[in-house]
């Protein structure tokens, strides 16, 4: 690992990325779940980072190339911790690392001493009262707190996209890994479509089965915080995906349709205001 810090843009992102990268890289063949998730975990970083490069290209505000340099920087980088996290699950999987925490780690041991970025990464996979309850969040000043608030909603946004198209392009060996871990119902449970209905992302305490996943994880729309991001899953039929599994997956298809219909409508209306 480098000692001395890079300031935060693409290039140094690339370089921490490609350095973390190596130094949590398993022995490959000794275990596929393990191999699995070492390589989807960097797909799906690029994917957030491209994710992150079409929003700025097409942001509706004005932003700075600083503000482009650290959200790239974030994007690239928001899962880094990742891999020390699935080095410790090869070893013991119910241990109970949390990735955010590692990244978070990682990039003050580098010297990033920008707390703002920091934290907002620390957070960007859990829940929202988590950041903003978080007291080293309410001490950063105004502005840094105004700040740090950005990064954190982009990030969390860019991630979510990211995973809609590791659902979508990689469903075959998804229902492999996903479907040995959750059960099958071949139906969504109905609190799960409660959520959905009331436009709502689902509470993942209510899933029950593969297919209350893929339902879960469509629901993400109703918090997503940028309209450049729905612009995003419009342009590209991101979400095309997501329908496709459900309807390949539960048999009731007036459920699926009409999960499809609240979901369409969510993004529609959003591109309108």
């Amino acid at each position: 690992m480098t000692e001395e810090f890079i300031p935060e843009n693409l290039t140094s992102a690339r370089h921490i990325f490609k350095e973390e990268v190596q130094t949590w890289k398993p022995e490959k063949g000794k275990d596929f779940w393990i191999d699995y998730f070492y390589d989807e975990k960097i797909i799906h970083s690029e994917d957030v980072s491209k994710a992150a490069e079409w929003l700025l290209k097409n942001a509706l505000s004005p932003v700075t190339q600083k503000q482009k340099d650290e959200l790239l920087f974030a994007s690239l980088l928001h899962d880094i911790g990742r891999f020390e996290e699935i080095n410790r699950l090869s070893k013991d999987r119910k241990d109970k690392t949390d990735h955010g925490v590692c990244t978070a780690k990682l990039l003050r041991q580098r010297g990033l001493k920008d707390e703002a970025l920091i934290l907002a990464l620390e957070h960007h996979g859990h829940s929202e009262p988590l950041y903003y309850n978080d007291e080293r969040v309410q001490s950063l000043s105004d502005t840094q707190k105004k700040r740090s608030k950005k990064i954190f909603e982009f990030v969390r946004d860019v991630d979510r996209i990211g995973n809609f198209h590791r659902w979508t392009l990689t469903k075959d060996t998804l229902e492999k890994i996903d479907g040995e871990v959750s059960v099958h119902t071949k139906s969504v449970n109905k609190e799960v479509i409660d959520d959905i209905f009331h436009s709502r992302p689902v509470d993942y305490k209510k899933l029950r089965s593969f297919e209350d996943r893929i339902a879960a994880i469509t629901s993400w729309v109703f918090a997503l915080y940028l309209k450049e991001s729905f612009m995003y899953i419009n342009h590209f039929k991101t979400m095309r995906g997501m329908f496709y599994l459900l309807e390949k997956h539960v048999d009731d298809k007036s459920t699926v349709a009409l999960i499809e219909e609240r979901v369409n409508e969510h993004i529609q209306k959003q591109l309108v205001k």
